[in-house]
């Protein structure tokens, strides 16, 4: 926006001045013009703001809280800059005067107040932050000041001047009385460079009395009447609008009488208000759409409609159902006409129907439908006992939809002990049917019981009124079916005595399986327990096994008073026990475990678990050749624990093959010598010893002897004559379990085959052929040199010959073990 620049009230002062006399007088000083009556020409007071658009009730703004307002005036400002740009605009101060900075006029930038000679600059006003005191916070202010400029006429001119500065805000003055007028634009903080360092719109030390550009107006008071008296504004107001207390609008009246309109001017309703938030009536913190804290009451000439397609609380502010009620009671219709009651104490629902008197006592409920509907007439006597949970029924219940009952029923009787209960006892207690129809095959199913005490429960059929007892199948549709138990697992399980007193023998025909003393029986008949014959035991369940005699002692000699003979052999079940002392088992021919067709005296399929017991592979009666298992608890030779099988022979064994004839293939003697026939093969591919070492070496460690001690020790010297070897990987033969040295840590020593070993570049890169010897870095060789201008080499240095290479630095590579 452009704005003009304003001078407001100049005065143009004549050479002469005419007195109140008619007297003329020279003017020579300021001091003798005010003491003058002025008789001068200026601009309206009102007009300049209408010029710019703010007419007179917008002035009131200005001075409601005693501060200025602003439009424009934008103040930006980069942040470790040396300047603050105040950009165009107006503002009024509290006095009323117009400030105008136009985008085409100047400004004044003085500490001081502007005088003739004002520092005039132009718009936009640039401050520079280098001319103000360092580390401090100010405010951008703009203020009116008029000057009186000498240069314009015989007197001069009073002209209007917008006054831009920085005030420090410690010693800010924002008393109106004290002078300070001007209106606070931003707050700058500047460092101690004189730089910018912050540039904000507001800041927690602005007085209340002050307000920055951007939050000029904060309340506004809405006046019932008024107008300017003498350039003043009247101060009448019926209501505000401002800030709440939490943040937002908040609207306020003075008094009690006092109302809030929301109407068309001409007093009409308006299309419509809208609000997109929760609205509280009499609360400040609604919870929910509309809450209302208190009564709401609807004085429509008419009955009107709610519509709620939610949840509907009364007494709580969270239903969880269509219409939830937390409270005691619901009244229908007027005194005494009817009411719902909900005695939350006693926890029972109360209905209340026409005829209750003042104790609350109800007379009778009757709920019946209307005439032109399918809806029969149900009465429901509601004496003492409906506050029980009863509902006595005095006649006949017809209905043609489902009846649901939480609880006890009672036919005939007024105190069901189950959920139903059917009474008075005798004949006909229920029936399933209609065994009266005379005609045609109905068959009923009659329930009932004794009408003495002692007496019994039946469940009888009857094919027709007057006929035979008919058919009763229970489950033929192929489930269980218990007596005596309610978790039946078979087609039926009895838990007790069955008896039958039929006339003539029966015949039991069962197609499956039978168990006895076993609900799971795996055969066509299957007894857990003891089976007696002729009196006496057969078959013992604590310690099972078959005896084909008729008492429980045995017959010396053998199991059985003869010789028995069993027909295609016998087939044991679990176990079968030959008692100690009393007999031998005699197998004329063979046996076979886990077949039947043995081709061998024993022919086993399967696996053969000894525990803890030898094989013996005896030569007549000795017992000097076996097969054992020698772990923990067992030790073998020398008390090893092998914690394996043994192989073991009187003084010696072989283990050989019989393809092409018998042929050993590997021999041993008393004496611990093992001859092969063949040749050992083995992935690993050097041969070893162990030597003792007080150090811990590594994998491919070149070692020396230890000069004072049996013991081995990394190499740390070039072409050492004490170089013993490497330290093997995995060696395939490894010799020596280490002698008398069994506190020490062994290591294996490859004394020939090809082993890795760690190099080093210390003589040169090393290629294949190249013997090597020990170097100056510890555990690792490098390449030997021969002895001066000659091709042979130190004696007893050279360990191996390299198979691989290094160019530089350090590795391991494969070496053949040699030694000279």
């Amino acid at each position: 926006m452009a704005f003009e620049t304003v001078k407001r009230n100049i005065y143009y002062i004549p050479d002469r001045l005419q007195l109140s006399t008619g007297n003329r007088k020279d003017v020579e000083s300021q001091s003798e013009l005010d003491c003058l009556e002025p008789d001068h020409i200026g601009k309206n007071h009102y007009e300049d703001f209408e010029e710019f658009h703010l007419p007179i009730d917008r002035m009131h703004n200005s001075n409601l809280h005693d501060w200025g307002i602003a439009r424009g005036l934008e103040v930006t400002g980069t942040i470790g800059g040396g300047e603050v740009i105040i950009n165009p605009g107006v503002a009024i101060d509290i006095d009323g005067q117009l400030i105008s900075l136009s985008d085409t006029g100047h400004g004044d930038i003085g500490k001081n107040p502007p005088g003739g000679d004002h520092h005039e600059v132009l718009v936009p006003v640039k401050l520079s932050t280098a001319e103000y005191s360092a580390g401090k916070k100010f405010y951008v202010t703009i203020q009116f000041s008029e000057i009186l400029r000498s240069d314009q006429g015989a007197v001069g001119m009073k002209e209007q001047v917008p006054w831009v500065r920085l005030q420090p805000i410690d010693s800010y003055i924002s008393e109106k009385n004290n002078g300070s007028k001007s209106i606070i634009l931003a707050v700058a903080v500047i460092n101690d460079n004189g730089k910018l360092a912050e540039l904000k719109a507001r800041d927690g030390d602005l007085p209340n009395c002050r307000r920055l550009i951007g939050e000029s107006v904060e309340e506004l008071r809405i006046q019932r009447s008024g107008n300017d008296v003498e350039g003043t504004v009247q101060d009448i107001v019926t209501g505000k609008i401002g800030p709440g207390d939490g943040g937002g609008l908040k609207i306020t009246v003075p008094d009690y009488d006092d109302s809030v309109l929301f109407t068309r001017e001409n007093g009409e309703d308006f299309k419509s208000l809208g609000i997109n938030a929760n609205v509280g009536i009499g609360t400040t913190n609604p919870s929910v759409r509309l809450e209302v804290n208190g009564n709401i009451k609807a004085n429509a000439s008419e009955l009107g409609t709610l519509v709620v397609k939610g949840k509907v609380g009364i007494g709580t502010t969270d239903p969880d159902c269509a219409l939830h009620v937390n409270g005691t009671k619901i009244k229908l219709g007027s005194e005494k006409e009817g009411q719902l009651l909900i005695a939350g104490e006693n926890n029972f629902l109360l209905l209340e129907a026409n005829g209750s008197n003042d104790t609350g006592t109800v007379s009778e409920l009757t709920i019946c439908g209307n005439s032109t509907r399918n809806i029969p007439t149900l009465k429901l006597s509601a004496d003492n006992t409906f506050f029980g949970g009863s509902i006595t029924v005095p006649g006949t219940i017809n209905s043609n939809q489902n009846l649901l009952v939480q609880d006890n029923v009672g036919i005939g009787t007024t105190t069901p002990s189950a959920k139903l209960n059917v009474d008075p006892q005798g004949r006909g207690g229920i029936v399933i049917g209609n065994p009266n129809t005379s005609a045609g095959g109905y068959t009923s199913l009659i329930m009932e019981i004794s009408e003495k005490k002692g007496g019994y429960a039946s469940l009888n059929c009857l094919k027709s009124s007057g006929s035979s007892g008919g058919d009763i199948c229970l489950n033929p549709q192929g489930h269980n079916v218990g007596i005596g138990t309610i978790n039946p697992s078979a087609r039926l399980e009895v838990n007790g005595n069955i008896k039958a007193n039929a006339s003539e023998l029966e015949t039991l025909v069962v197609k499956g399986s039978v168990g006895i003393g076993t609900t799971d029986p795996k055969d066509t008949l299957d007894v857990y327990g003891q089976i007696r014959l002729f009196g006496q035991n057969a078959f013992q369940g604590s310690d099972p096994f078959l005896r084909i005699n008729p008492d429980n002692n045995f017959p010396s000699g053998t199991h059985f008073a003869y010789r028995a003979s069993f027909y295609r052999g016998i087939t044991t079940g679990d176990w079968w026990d030959v008692e100690p002392g009393k007999g031998n088992l005699l197998v004329q021919g063979n046996v076979g475990i886990g077949t039947t067709n043995p081709s061998a005296r024993l022919d086993i399929q399967g696996d053969i678990r000894i525990n803890d017991k030898d094989i013996w592979l005896r030569g007549g009666i000795d017992n000097n050749h076996g097969i054992g298992w020698y772990g923990y608890g067992k030790p073998f030779a020398e008390n090893t624990s092998i914690d394996g099988p043994v192989v073991f022979g009187y003084s010696g064994g072989a283990l050989g093959t019989i393809k092409n004839g018998q042929n050993i293939a590997l021999r041993w003697d008393v004496d611990g010598n093992i001859c092969a026939r063949g040749t050992f093969k083995s992935k690993c591919k050097d041969l070893a010893e162990n030597y003792p070492s007080d150090v811990n070496l590594e994998s491919g460690d070149v070692i020396c002897l230890a000069q004072d001690k049996d013991s081995v020790v990394k190499s740390e010297k070039p072409n050492d004559p004490l170089v013993l070897g490497v330290v093997s990987t995995k060696p395939g033969f490894l010799l020596s379990d280490g002698g008398d040295a069994k506190e020490a840590n062994l290591f294996p020593v490859a004394l020939c085959g090809r082993v890795p070993c760690k190099v080093v570049d210390e003589n040169g890169p090393i290629k294949r052929g190249d013997l090597l010897t020990s170097s100056s870095t510890p555990g690792h060789a490098m390449k030997a040199s021969p002895i001066k201008d000659g091709e042979f080499f130190s004696p007893g240095t050279i360990i191996g010959k390299a198979i691989g290479t290094l160019e530089s630095g350090r590795g391991v590579i494969d070496i053949f073990v040699l030694s000279s």
